[in-house]
Order: structure tokens, then C-alpha cells, then sequence
């Protein structure tokens, strides 16, 4: 990790996607995650609600919930979420051109959701950068 240098992401220029694709990638796969989310609840609501108590009951949808969750990273090291086929992006190592593994995704994954200063006038964000990743217009 971290060993890509700008020449290397400069082979890339023209082939970033815009601001506005990505939003709507995102927004397309938070639907879809809280779709998954809402049926995989009230499947799990049907079979144990009468098993466990309030309390471990609500624990346990949450984990439900944060494992629904992992749909984004996961398909963006396999292949493309729907939100990614939809507006033709994908994200690929800088060095190789090939798919993430998917604890890099899962990893990339959390420090963009967790980086407020991610997406600005930079065409590659510093968690690509950290990770050799780079998203291009598939």
C-alpha cells in the first residue's frame, strides 16, 4: 500500500468520473442497502422476535444492520454495486488495473465514509492514494 506515485495516477487523466456520478452511485447503493436491510429485519423480526429480549433483540438487528452494511465494499472489490453499473464507474488498483481484495474495499470503504475532506477539488482522494486504488468511468 502507499508505494503508487502521480505518474502512475496520471495514466488515468481524463477517465475520472464527475461529482455528481458519484453521488448518485452512493445514493443508489444506500437505497439498496436499506432495501436489503429492511427485508433481511423483518425476516429476522419474524423468526426471533418472540426469542430474545428487547434488548438483545435490538443488538442484534443492528449487527444485522452493519453486516447489510458491508454490500458496498464487498461488490466493489468483486465487481460494481448497482449504483456503480448504473452510472458506469469502477474502482480499480492503481498499479495492476485490477478488482481490490476485499479487505483493501472493506478498509477503503470505511475511511471514505469516515473522511469528511475525501471528495474536494483533488481528482483522487487521499484514501485512493493510501490504498493504490483509483476510480475511473467504466
Amino acid at each position: 500500500m502507499g508505494k503508487s506515485s502521480d505518474s502512475d495516477y496520471l495514466k488515468f487523466k481524463g477517465q475520472y468520473p464527475k461529482s455528481s456520478k458519484i453521488f448518485t452511485a452512493m445514493f443508489v447503493d444506500l437505497i439498496v442497502v436499506n432495501i436489503i436491510a429492511i427485508i433481511v429485519l423483518k425476516v429476522y423480526g419474524l423468526i426471533f422476535s418472540d426469542v430474545f429480549d428487547k434488548f438483545v433483540y435490538g443488538y442484534v438487528g443492528f449487527a444485522i444492520y452493519l453486516v447489510c452494511l458491508l454490500y458496498v465494499p464487498i461488490l466493489s472489490a468483486k465487481s460494481q454495486t448497482l449504483g456503480q453499473r448504473f452510472t458506469h464507474i469502477k474502482i480499480r488498483n492503481v498499479l495492476t488495473g485490477e478488482n481490490m481484495s476485499v479487505g483493501v474495499a472493506i478498509t477503503r470503504w470505511l475511511m471514505s465514509v469516515i473522511s469528511p475532506f475525501g471528495y474536494n477539488h483533488k481528482k483522487v482522494p487521499w484514501f485512493d492514494r493510501k490504498f493504490d486504488t483509483v476510480m475511473l468511468e467504466a
